[in-house]
């Protein structure tokens, strides 16, 4: 984490594709903000994109926030690198 970064603590979930634990959220495109309800959410072990409920829980994109989410340069850019890592890493 960069020390610029605001984290916001969410409840405890696991990632619907990797499994991995997820337990907070910090903002894609403005790491300094709070991350609030439909904020997309990446997940930093598979590059899964997701959003927050308004409990702050992990939800499944909808069709539209899929579609904003792939035209989006900021998470497709975090997508592939995280992808990237996760590969180099493998």
């Amino acid at each position: 984490m960069a020390a610029s970064e605001t984290r916001t603590p969410i409840k405890r979930t696991r990632c619907p594709n990797c499994e991995h634990r997820l337990d907070a959220a910090v903002v894609a495109d403005n790491p300094t903000a709070q991350a609030k309800p439909d904020d997309f959410a990446i997940c930093k072990y598979c590059g899964c994109v997701m959003a927050y409920d308004q409990f702050m829980r992990i939800r499944p994109l909808t069709p539209e926030e899929a579609s904003v989410a792939e035209r989006h340069p900021a998470i497709q850019s975090l997508v592939r690198m995280v992808r990237t890592r996760a590969e180099h890493d493998a």
